[in-house]
């Protein structure tokens, strides 16, 4: 702990004392370890912080590499690239349509268009002597870049045919982001960094409403819809008017429930049967 820069010690005195970094790990619930590294990122970032484009903020709300990589559940090994958890080529696309400040935010947070490059023109093993840091990198801005769909108002339906990955992916990636950002917001703040817990504050109330599109306007022309359940359906895949239309009775009731939380089952089973028939007029 003293070598994380935790606690401090008294030779004199011969006691101990927690630090403001560890003051700041022990209110935001985080790991000893996931901290210093999360300390050491912002710092970093700070330094070269990209303000023209709020990337760099979602990159920082990015649960940690090993997390991203468990949502896609295809891991393989950090020594061969193409084992990894998202689709090089797929990565590769959305490099090429970055805005210039997207490519220096990229740049910045540790993605090496080379190395992807390389690994898309794959024709055995993928040899680099820091492999492992660069498609974490990859990894953690492969799923910013989601986020940020989501943030702008892009449904789950659109951003997971725009980067392949399954409704259910994009929401467990969507939720583990939202806790680690009100861990990361409790940590700045207490750890000194105001502004960008301000940041992280503003990306909290974003990712409550990132299904807020067109689909959620349509889906709340539904009689019993509204805005949160229109969020709670779109979560679950029910993305469409049609789609909840020809639902199951049980999963759009397994939808609402997940959402309202401690409501009747009575009321929200009615509620669904009135919304499926409202959906199928």
């Amino acid at each position: 702990l003293t070598a994380r820069r935790l606690l401090s010690h008294n030779a004199q005195t011969l006691t101990w004392k927690q630090t403001t970094l560890g003051q700041a790990v022990f209110l935001s619930g985080l790991h000893p370890a996931e901290a210093v590294e999360m300390h050491d990122a912002l710092q970093a970032a700070l330094s070269h912080f990209q303000m023209g484009d709020d990337l760099h903020l979602i990159y920082l709300m990015v649960p940690s590499a090993e997390k991203v990589k468990e949502l896609f559940r295809d891991t393989g090994d950090a020594g061969d690239a193409r084992d990894s958890t998202y689709r090089w080529g797929q990565l590769g696309k959305q490099l090429d349509e970055l805005t210039p400040a997207q490519r220096k935010v990229a740049e910045v947070c540790g993605v090496d268009y080379e190395y992807v490059r390389m690994v898309q023109g794959w024709r055995g093993s993928v040899v680099s002597p820091d492999a492992a840091r660069k498609v974490d990198a990859c990894s953690k801005f492969w799923a910013a870049l989601m986020l940020r769909r989501l943030n702008r108002g892009d449904t789950f339906s659109r951003v997971s045919s725009r980067f392949g990955a399954s409704a259910g992916e994009l929401e467990k990636l969507q939720k583990d982001a939202a806790a680690h950002a009100s861990r990361f917001r409790t940590f700045c703040f207490e750890a000194g960094y105001s502004n960008v817990a301000n940041l992280a504050a503003y990306f909290l109330q974003r990712v409550e409403g990132a299904e807020d599109g067109p689909s959620a306007l349509a889906i709340q022309g539904i009689a019993q819809v509204g805005p949160k359940r229109a969020r709670a359906l779109i979560r679950a895949g029910f993305s469409s008017v049609e789609r909840i239309a020809q639902a199951p009775h049980d999963a759009l009731l397994g939808a609402l429930q997940k959402g309202e939380s401690g409501a009747d089952a009575a009321v929200l089973a009615a509620a669904v049967g009135r919304i499926r028939r409202g959906a199928a007029r």
